[in-house]
């Protein structure tokens, strides 16, 4: 059994490498600061150490069995850009990486999906060469654990999920972080990005989790917990951002078929793409225009001038899978944005089959009780006896 000592410690640890502060915990936590510092020392009330483990985002099942659930995204978290509110990052951080670990926990009951081997070693791949160069053969070797080589990707996140990979949109309430990415112990990765980000367009949407993806395959090491969180990354003049920026674009529009695209519009060789073939791969890639563009003066279909002259492009806005949660049904609305899609279908799922509680499925909804939370069990047809046959 665990020790008020250890507890002590557990949470000293937790609350050091969030940077929290007793006034800032205590607020999160719902908590005046007697019964807070109460509960640090491992005395107190057991709601109140729940709280308090909750607000460092674990569970008292963590505590009690000493699991140091803080670390994977705590790592992101000192990562977060100096220019960046820190309470934001850390707050969105702590709702997606339990939304994450409440995924996972829902996968272990109903067993895992099968998945595809990973496209990496245990150890990062370290930048030989060019990096934008290095970063197409990394593009094409997902590619093809993927069994899509050429074809458009209507997907990032469904590719990612495959590759055993969670993925979530979060809401920063700033623009200047597009991407949030955390490992832990376990070797588990998970990928948020950033809606406020660029206007929460789809294809940059698409672009944030394609360029997280690169940064969880080759740049971290599964040995230990490892977290970035990301600033806009053309800013970031370093290789590993330049060979992540390349690696998006490779992945979603592999050169090849750029180029297989750009014959049937009836380019010859030798000629340049017009405004209106950028914007046709645009669309037909899910990419911005920006870095179609940008894609075609790596490819030395275009150089800089090209882009410069043509700068009334603009990416036209449509909705997919990438972006699905942030349309949500009207039953879906109260559902926090880090819960809907996948978690929702999962949570759902086990609820149907007698595996968790209604009062578990609202938990992990993240519904409270006083909102009309049977609205989303009618809109997705599932049984009202539920409420009856499972304890709440």
């Amino acid at each position: 059994m665990v020790t008020a000592e250890e507890i002590r410690e557990l949470l000293q640890e937790a609350r050091d490498a969030w940077s929290f502060s007793d006034g800032d915990l205590a607020a999160r936590a719902e908590l005046d600061l007697e019964d807070l510092r109460a509960a640090l020392q491992g005395a107190g009330d057991a709601s109140d150490l729940g709280a308090v483990v909750g607000a460092l985002g674990g569970t008292l099942d963590d505590l009690l069995a000493r699991r140091p659930f803080w670390r994977a995204p705590a790592v992101a978290f000192k990562s977060a850009p100096t220019n960046v509110e820190a309470p934001l990052v850390r707050t969105a951080l702590l709702r997606v990486s339990v939304a994450a670990r409440d995924l996972e926990g829902l996968r272990e009951l109903l067993g895992r999906e099968p998945r595809l081997p990973a496209a990496s070693t245990l150890a990062p791949v370290p930048i030989v060469g060019d990096p934008a160069k290095q970063a197409e053969a990394l593009a094409a070797e997902v590619r093809k654990v993927l069994g899509n080589e050429l074809e458009p990707m209507p997907s990032v996140r469904a590719a990612m999920r495959r590759l055993g990979v969670p993925t979530f949109l979060t809401h920063l309430g700033t623009p200047n972080v597009d991407g949030l990415t955390w490992r832990d112990e376990s070797g588990r990765a998970a990928v948020a990005a950033n809606v406020a980000a660029r206007r929460a367009m789809l294809t940059a949407i698409r672009m944030t989790f394609a360029h997280e993806l690169c940064h969880v395959l080759f740049d971290g090491t599964r040995l230990e917990p490892f977290g970035l969180v990301e600033k806009r990354s053309l800013a970031d003049g370093s290789d590993k951002e330049r060979r992540a920026n390349a690696f998006a674009a490779h992945l979603l529009a592999p050169l090849p078929a750029v180029r297989a695209f750009l014959r049937e519009r009836g380019l010859q060789p030798g000629q340049k793409p017009l405004a209106n073939d950028v914007r046709a791969l645009s669309e037909h890639f899910q990419m911005g225009v920006e870095a179609v563009a940008g894609h075609l003066v790596t490819a030395q279909l275009w150089d800089r001038r090209d882009m410069g002259s043509h700068w009334e492009l603009a990416t036209r806005r449509s909705n997919g899978e990438d972006d699905g949660e942030l349309h949500p049904t009207e039953a879906e609305e109260s559902i926090p944005l880090e819960r809907r899609g996948e978690l929702l279908d999962w949570a759902t799922n086990a609820l149907e089959r007698g595996v968790i509680s209604v009062g578990r499925w609202r938990e992990l909804v993240g519904l409270r009780p006083a909102e009309d939370w049977r609205r989303v069990l009618d809109e997705r047809q599932v049984a009202r006896e539920l409420e009856h046959r499972t304890p709440v």
